[in-house]
C-alpha cells in the first residue's frame, strides 16, 4: 500500500530502479522526492502504477524533513533494500 511517507522504487521511466519517498498522493498520481534531482519542494509526479512500495514497515514523518536528511534516509533504506534483495 502506497501512503505518504512510504519508500517506493520506480518501475518505469528513465529513473527505473531509483528509490524515492512519497511526499503527496493525488488520485492516480504520487509525488516523490529523492532530495537531489527532485527536492521536497518540487517533487516528481509518478503514476502509482509505475512505482512499487518497498520496506513496508518503514515510514517517515515528513514534518521538518530537509533534502539533506532525505538523501541520508534514502541511502540507508537503499542499503537495507539491497541487502534483502541480493
Amino acid at each position: 500500500m502506497i501512503r505518504r511517507g512510504s519508500y517506493v522504487i520506480s518501475l518505469k521511466g528513465h529513473d527505473t530502479g531509483r528509490i524515492y519517498l512519497v511526499t503527496e498522493l493525488d488520485g492516480a498520481d504520487a509525488y516523490v522526492s529523492d532530495g537531489r534531482e527532485h527536492k521536497i519542494a518540487r517533487p516528481k509526479r509518478k503514476n502509482i502504477k509505475h512505482i512499487f512500495p518497498i520496506l513496508e514497515g518503514h515510514k517517515t514523518d515528513l514534518t521538518g524533513l530537509t533534502d539533506g536528511v532525505l538523501r541520508k534516509l534514502l541511502r540507508e533504506k537503499g542499503n537495507i533494500y539491497d541487502s534483502i534483495v541480493n
